[in-house]
């Protein structure tokens, strides 16, 4: 993703770029207060997720099917109350969810599609 473009998205509401070969980190000035829905899976994104504290109203996060690192950030998902779906499945994250976001699973809360499996850095077969 650019910084010329980065530098742009300062009303970002929705960033869609799913299956677009993307390489690099995911900015963390993409995360805006603003920004309810970010779904870039099946890229080659890489690196920890960083800024989503910054999106309190997303409603949809997909990065599945990339190759981010690092933990998965549950305070700041747990924060967001309107999170309909969370899928960060197909990466190498570390660490678990935490209880907090559990806590956003539908009927309690208005988290209907999570999706965490596969997260495992696999060995190679050689």
């Amino acid at each position: 993703i650019p910084p010329t473009l980065r530098d742009r998205l300062r009303n970002l509401q929705m960033f869609d770029m799913d299956n677009n070969r993307l390489t690099g980190t995911l900015p963390a000035n993409l995360f805006r207060e603003r920004t309810t829905i970010v779904d870039v899976d099946t890229n080659l994104l890489e690196g920890p997720l960083v800024g989503l504290a910054n999106a309190p109203n997303l409603v949809h996060f997909s990065v599945y099917g990339n190759r981010m690192t690092g933990p998965l950030p549950s305070e700041a998902f747990a924060a967001m109350t309107k999170l309909e779906t969370l899928y960060v499945d197909g990466n190498q994250f570390t660490g678990s969810i935490g209880q907090n976001v559990c806590g956003l699973l539908a009927p309690a809360g208005s988290l209907e599609n999570l999706i965490v499996d596969c997260n495992i850095d696999r060995p190679s077969e050689d």
